[in-house]
């Protein structure tokens, strides 16, 4: 087991929160929140197909695109594949690093 970092930016800066032992299909996954032009924020992962979330504020965002992670990875993981892809984020909006743990 790893130690990993939960890392969030928001308006005040980083917020970290480390993980001590990190459980067993724990993965460093990496989104893009950014502030919608109708209001509220949405977040998609930068290197995995299908995860999105949405939120009024900026941790909503967040929370709802972790939702999304544990839902997909779930997913591919029952399909026993995950397809991450090597592709660099667009530089708008702020890059949020997630330890997301799915579970059985």
């Amino acid at each position: 087991m790893s130690n990993l970092i939960d890392r969030c930016q928001n308006e005040n800066g980083y917020e970290s929160v480390k993980w001590e032992q990190a459980p067993e299909r724990t993965f460093a996954c990496l989104a893009m929140v950014c502030k919608d032009e109708d209001g509220g924020y949405f977040a998609y992962a930068t290197r995995l197909p299908g995860v999105v979330g949405e939120g009024e504020t900026f941790q909503e965002a967040v929370d709802s695109v972790r939702e999304g992670f544990v839902s997909v990875l779930s997913g591919y993981l029952a399909c026993g594949e995950i397809p991450w892809q090597d592709e660099d984020a667009p530089e708008q909006g702020t890059l949020v690093s997630l330890a997301i743990s799915v579970n059985d």
